[in-house]
């Protein structure tokens, strides 16, 4: 692999990855809650209702780990100034606001016999200030912020990795492919050993947490594939997109027909989601030109893309408890989730571009 670029303000295939990503996230969302459901009985042919919704699921399956990719590659960019704390700040801020809001929202909903957003506070007790901190430090208030706590744990972490990619070529390549490599032997190798060999050895737990586990592996393999041409190209880059597509969709399916109803496809940091996110993240980066130039809309959405994060989930919850649409969707998945995943896009959106209407909250909301 050799380094292939320049130093960039901005990245325009960031860009439109952020875009899609944030749209991937509203739609894993939108069909996740439905798969339970469709997944009620316990055989169900492949070719059915519930493959769709796994489908749905699936084609967002990318987009946490992009996001992931995306920060590490700007992050861990020396050519790039990097703040501790103010990057922090700008998403440790929001995170409390947005916490708070889903804490009253789950107020409302207990007091309205609707169900809950998910996360560490159920029936939230307003008058027990203590426990809901306590609920808040002990992980995210709503399912979806777990993501944010996951990013502040590596940003105390990027002085460390921008010491590696702050040396000069070609050690830096040796010490990132030596830290991938062991990441990819215990991150990826640990869970999938298992699925291939009934002879796998149980490695001692007590020794994995000495290596480069977790979303740091994702974060520095997003520094990677940004900065080194990957060998390939496009077929390879897209078949890597539908090899991971149909695994996912195939080994989901399959789980449900199994006695121990595993998650192991709805992991992130297992392979087929790795393999489909990566050759996501690949193939954005070889159509868009170097030299492309994002149109308004795109940037400005770019822009919002993490507020949009922050308050998809109090939309989609409105619009698939509250609004008329409620029964629609619980009825008709294969079609109510691409409708519902609009709707909660474009509402988010809206509600995230008023906020930056307003100067003296948008920089922390």
């Amino acid at each position: 692999m050799q380094s292939e670029h320049p130093p960039a303000t901005r990245i325009a295939y960031f860009e439109y990855l952020r875009t899609y990503a944030t749209v991937g996230v509203v739609l894993l969302h939108a069909s996740s809650l439905l798969l339970s459901k469709v997944y009620s009985h316990e055989v169900s042919p492949f070719w059915s209702e519930a493959t769709v919704v796994s489908a749905y699921e699936t084609a967002g399956r990318f987009a946490v780990n992009c996001f992931f990719m995306i920060s590490g590659a700007l992050l861990l960019d020396p050519s790039r100034r990097f703040r501790l704390g103010r990057q922090a700040s700008r998403v440790a801020i929001p995170l409390v606001i947005w916490s708070g809001a889903y804490i009253l929202a789950n107020w409302f909903y207990a007091r309205h016999d609707k169900p809950l957003v998910g996360g560490t506070v159920g029936e939230p007790n307003l008058h027990a200030p203590i426990e809901l901190v306590r609920n808040f430090l002990s992980g995210g208030v709503a399912v979806h912020l777990w993501f944010v706590y996951v990013l502040l744990g590596i940003y105390l972490v990027v002085p460390l990795l921008r010491a590696v990619t702050n040396q000069p070529e070609p050690q830096r390549r040796s010490l990132l492919l030596y830290a991938l490599g062991l990441w990819g032997v215990f991150q990826v190798g640990m869970t999938l050993g298992p699925r291939v060999w009934d002879g796998w050895p149980d490695i001692y737990s007590g020794l994995l947490p000495d290596f480069p586990m977790s979303y740091l592996g994702i974060f520095l393999l997003g520094f990677v594939l940004h900065t080194y041409r990957v060998p390939g190209g496009k077929p390879l880059y897209l078949a890597m997109v539908v090899i991971g597509f149909v695994w996912i969709v195939w080994q989901f399916w399959y789980e449900h027909h199994e006695p121990g109803r595993s998650t192991w496809s709805t992991d992130n940091l297992q392979p087929p989601i790795i393999l489909l996110s990566a050759g996501v993240f690949l193939l954005a980066k070889t159509v868009m030109s170097p030299a492309a130039v994002t149109g308004p809309l795109v940037s400005l959405f770019s822009r919002l893309s993490f507020r949009i994060y922050l308050v998809h989930l109090l939309v989609l919850d409105a619009w698939r408890h509250l609004s008329p649409l409620s029964d629609f969707y619980w009825d008709h998945p294969v079609l109510a989730v691409p409708l519902v995943t609009v709707l909660t896009v474009l509402s988010s959106f809206a509600i995230a571009w008023l906020i930056e209407q307003i100067k003296p909250i948008r920089s922390y909301v």
